[in-house]
């Protein structure tokens, strides 16, 4: 602190300490008591940031704070110090010209500095008693409930402390902009909460649009005054104080006192406790409007959390069975339950969709809930159809009743009600539906909630609720109407396939029931023909009963041994079949399995006619025929009448071999293409070279045969080298291999003697020159009998 006056008092610490106590309070950076443009006392560095205050003949500067202008506690504080800088000042000893002190005070300094040291007093006693309503404000806000509260304890102390005759809150309308009486002190309470002042006008509104507390002096001639107030309430408000609410800085409302009981009328002061009550009051209505908001969220989430887990439960529930009678009575008892609804029911729509009979009624009782065994049995609601369009149309639920009245909702509601009046009068009327579609958006059931102790709290978060119910419930009953579906497709599915499996091959169904019409293939199968030998004498001498127990009994065998061997039963024909292999999906091993499933066909044929023969039934022979080779597969037919079936060549080929089987008196003939796809690993011996008719390229038949333990490579190749022999014309020399054969081959061997008989034929009669070995299936020439 510097001192650059010489008439500084000597004991002037008292006025140092002052000082620097104010700098303190105030946070200043920067003090000093300036006369006559030099400095008397200086704390701190001067900055460019200071304001002036002016007294006696002294002047105070001070440096603002960082956060802008002083306080109104600030400015009340340095006021105080000017005041008592003045009194101190005034009373130091001041040196005389001659430099000796004057000890003399005059009386009068005296009596008017204790009178402004009382008056300081008096100021600060006010101010404490100001503080101390203060707390006792803040001590009744904490008991109050609401905010509501909170307003009327604020005014009410408002009022007092301000000595005035009534107060009022007003709050601005964000979405209007007029202003309401929200809270009043004093009389016309209920009559000023009827008033709204239109936007921006009235004393108020000023104060809104100024964000500047005033003091009102004359309140009737002041222009912005909103007469209507005085004159609806027949009162005269002579002055008034007004402050503005502040929050978050935009002004939310005013706050009000009128009629000041002082006979100065209202000062300074009383506006500065104004201003200060409008900042409490700021701080209070954020806090508790944060407060009801933050009660409000937890709110909406506990109801929430309620919904989700209800809804969690209804989904359970839904997915506890695929019965949907079960569904029904079990989600209108989840119902009841979870929502405490007094009582409830499952309507269902007739054919014509007009009206709904009541299939499931269940009511909440003390005890649980039960079936609803009062009324009807199964009433029936008429007049639905104009709800079940609106429900159809808005996929909602239908509220009977207006929430508000509790009277019937106008139109769709009242006529059904009066439609179904005599039902009513033994069942209660419905207070909401809920309807389930199908996939189709056709109603497939309405849950029907009854009045009895339902009321609903919250209708758009319930509607949102039910609209969950509605969209789970549709989601359910499409899962288990689609799994019914599915069942019943299998099950067709299985009918169909029992049904075509007796006409059409197993694979060649499975593959229909895939493709309806798959388009034919070109493909590489093998084909068997098998055929009852000398049938039509055996069909002669048997009676149609039995010829058809012969049949089925031969067939039944054949196609088992077939499907054994993953082959497919194409048709019957008469007393032979034609089967497939390779189809519809060829494989490696075609050819090999057709080859066994011939040999295994001939065995099963052996054990049949074992069978017939203890049983004294005729017995029979069968021949089949195999070739391998090219075919087109597919539907042939027409739209009405379609058979699945192969066509080419190769199938004519392997027909052809069936009937040379039994010229050649062997049971299985197949060509060389399916010896050479079976990769010639299955037991078999070449027949004969042969021309059929149509063909261009001679056929190399072979039949399945096992040429022994021992020595079979010798054998086989004295067999393939007499037939060599035969082939290149060598009768003599062929025939004696034949007949060296005969002894090593089976006595009953039927080849041998054809060959032999051949040889000796051609010895006799011997082919023309360029004779090639081929035998011509379809020439009639005819050998010797062997026999």
């Amino acid at each position: 602190m510097n001192s650059t006056l010489q008439e500084i008092p000597g004991n002037s610490n008292i006025l140092r300490r002052l000082l620097a106590h104010l700098g303190r309070s105030l946070d200043a950076r920067y003090l000093c008591l300036q006369k006559g443009g030099q400095v008397a006392f200086e704390i701190g560095t001067a900055t460019p940031d200071v304001i002036e205050r002016p007294f006696s003949s002294y002047i105070l500067c001070i440096s603002t704070p960082a956060a802008g202008d002083f306080s109104p506690a600030d400015e009340r504080l340095i006021r105080h110090a000017r005041k008592l800088f003045d009194i101190l000042l005034r009373g130091l000893r001041i040196l005389d010209v001659d430099g000796r002190e004057r000890t003399a005070i005059p009386s009068g300094y005296l009596i008017e500095s204790y009178l402004e040291v009382l008056a300081l007093l008096e100021e600060r006693s006010s101010l404490v008693e100001f503080y101390d309503r203060m707390l006792q404000l803040n001590e009744r806000i904490l008991m109050a409930e609401d905010l509501f509260s909170v307003l009327q304890i604020i005014m009410d102390t408002a009022t007092v402390i301000t000595a005035g005759e009534a107060s009022s809150l007003l709050l601005v309308d964000q979405k209007t902009g007029e202003m309401y009486f929200n809270v009043v002190s004093g009389e016309n309470k209920t009559q000023l909460k009827e008033i709204r002042i239109p936007s921006g006008q009235g004393i108020a509104g000023s104060i809104v649009k100024n964000a500047r507390a005033e003091i009102i002096r004359d309140v009737a001639g002041d222009p912005r005054t909103f007469q209507r107030v005085d004159q609806a309430l027949g009162h005269t408000t002579r002055d008034m104080i007004a402050a503005p609410i502040i929050a978050r800085g935009r002004v939310i409302g005013v706050i009000e006192v009128i009629n000041s009981e002082q006979p100065q009328g209202f000062r300074s002061e009383e506006l500065e406790l104004l201003t200060n009550i409008a900042g409490h009051t700021s701080l209070f209505i954020e806090n508790i409007k944060s407060k009801e908001d933050l009660i409000r969220t937890n709110r909406a989430l506990d109801r929430k959390n309620s919904e989700v887990n209800a809804l969690y439960e209804i989904g359970r529930v839904l997915n506890s069975s695929l019965d949907p009678q079960e569904l029904k009575g079990a989600l209108l008892r989840t119902l009841l339950r979870l929502m405490q609804i007094g009582e409830g029911a499952i309507l269902e729509p007739t054919a014509d969709r007009r009206t709904f009979i009541q299939t499931v009624a269940l009511i909440n009782t003390d005890n649980g809930i039960i079936e609803n065994e009062s009324g009807p049995t199964r009433p029936t609601f008429e007049a639905v159809a104009d709800i079940a369009l609106w429900l159809k149309q808005y996929n909602e639920p239908y509220y009977f009743f207006d929430l508000e009245s509790g009277n019937p909702a106008p139109g769709l509601a009242e006529r059904f009600l009066r439609e179904n009046a005599r039902l009513l009068e033994s069942i209660n009327a419905p207070d909401l539906w809920l309807p389930v579609f199908d996939e189709h958006q056709e109603i497939l059931f309405i849950i029907s909630l009854g009045r009895t102790n339902y009321r609903r709290r919250d209708p758009v978060s319930d509607l949102t609720f039910f609209r969950g119910v509605m969209n789970q419930s549709y989601t359910a009953f499409r899962n288990v109407s689609s799994y019914r579906s599915a069942l019943e497709a299998r099950e067709k599915e299985q009918q169909i396939r029992r049904a075509f499996q007796k006409y059409v091959p197993a694979r060649v169904v499975a593959e229909l029931l895939e493709q309806e019409s798959p388009p034919p293939t070109q493909q590489t199968i093998s084909i068997l023909f098998a055929d009852i030998r000398n049938f039509s004498p055996l069909a002669e001498k048997l009676q149609p009963a039995l010829l058809a127990d012969l049949l089925n009994e031969f067939f039944e065998i054949m196609v088992d041994v077939v499907n054994k061997h993953d082959g497919v039963v194409d048709k019957f024909m008469g007393d032979s079949l034609m089967a497939l292999f390779g189809v519809p999906d060829p494989r490696a091993d075609d050819a090999a399995r057709a080859v066994q499933c011939a040999r295994h066909m001939q065995q099963s044929l052996t054990k049949l006619n074992r069978a017939r023969a203890e049983q004294n039934r005729p017995s029979f022979e069968m021949g089949i025929g195999l070739h391998t080779g090219s075919a087109i597969v597919g539907n042939f037919g027409s739209r009405q009448r379609l058979d699945f079936t192969a066509i080419g060549d190769s199938v004519n080929l392997a027909s052809r071999l069936e009937k040379a089987s039994k010229f050649y008196r062997v049971g299985v003939l197949f060509t060389k293409e399916t010896y050479d796809a079976t990769h010639r690993e299955i037991a078999a011996r070449e027949v004969d070279l042969v021309q059929v008719r149509g063909r261009e390229t001679p056929t190399l038949l072979y039949q399945p045969f096992d040429f022994g333990r021992e020595g079979p490579d010798s054998l086989r190749a004295d067999w393939e080298a007499a037939l060599q022999m035969y082939r290149q014309g060598h009768f003599t020399g062929a025939h004696a291999r034949f007949q060296a054969l005969r002894d090593k081959f089976p006595a009953d061997d039927p080849l041998i003697p054809l060959y032999l008989q051949r040889c000796e034929h051609f010895r006799s009669t011997p082919p023309a020159a360029n004779w090639d070995g081929i035998f011509r299936v379809d020439a009639q020439i005819q050998f010797p009998s062997v026999e």
